[in-house]
């Protein structure tokens, strides 16, 4: 699968399908009604689909203008920059033979993943490589890296502590922009990779157009700039 992704401030007119990520336990119908998409959605139609936005978990929705692809983020208490990859990803994995759609990255969720500093990687001497909840030794850190606030004592040495427990209404800083729309793109980036050097005669890949709508562009070009680096080194070395 080849991906085309980038980002803009409004919906496509040819987006036939929508991403929508959605925290676990909060009204997913609330959140895709807010988004005046379309018809209102019932909750109770929500529940009887089974769909509660665990990490990774998606469901297809049908509304009256859209059809929308909700990616469950999981809980906002331990929500961080690798579940947004991941969700990325899980997004990819949905879109079957479907070409252009569109993601909607609220100010939010850019902000609780923008502030991850570590971004969901683990440093591991000098070596870095993608986690879900990297845990951190004394000496994997110097005194730039972190400050005291970002630490907790953990069993297993140092660990992040979560900020989406003590979420704000701040609005989302360019540098914000720029680590979410990067870790989003990641996730999508490396979900898209099929090894096909050794094969004998390999079938043309389908292309598919991602446009990531964020509020800050041209902070979210930067990060997804970062993010075709990172995903093209990784494809590389595959």
């Amino acid at each position: 699968m080849l991906l085309n992704i980038t980002v803009g401030e409004n919906i496509p007119d040819q987006a036939v399908l929508l991403g929508v990520p959605v925290f676990e336990g909060e009204s997913v119908a609330s959140k895709v009604n807010l988004l005046g998409l379309g018809e209102a959605v019932d909750a109770s139609y929500i529940e009887q689909l089974g769909f509660t936005a665990k990490q990774d978990e998606t469901l297809m929705l049908t509304l009256e203008n859209h059809v929308c692809l909700l990616v469950g983020l999981g809980s906002r208490e331990e929500f961080c920059a690798d579940a947004l990859r991941r969700s990325g990803a899980s997004f990819v994995r949905s879109l079957r033979h479907i070409s252009d759609v569109a993601f909607l990255l609220p100010h939010e969720i850019a902000r609780l993943a923008g502030s991850d500093e570590l971004g969901g990687y683990s440093l591991r001497r000098g070596r870095v490589h993608l986690a879900s909840s990297p845990p951190l030794s004394a000496d994997d850190l110097s005194a730039d890296d972190l400050s005291a606030d970002d630490l907790s004592a953990g069993d297993h040495g140092v660990t992040r502590k979560s900020r989406a427990s003590s979420s704000t209404n701040e609005g989302s800083s360019p540098l914000d922009w720029q680590r979410s729309v990067q870790v989003l793109s990641e996730g999508m980036l490396l979900a898209a990779y099929s090894f096909t050097r050794l094969k004998s005669h390999s079938e043309q890949e389908s292309v598919h157009s991602i446009q990531i709508v964020v509020e800050d562009v041209a902070s979210a070009e930067l990060g997804l700039s970062k993010a075709q680096l990172m995903a093209g080194a990784c494809h590389l070395s595959g």
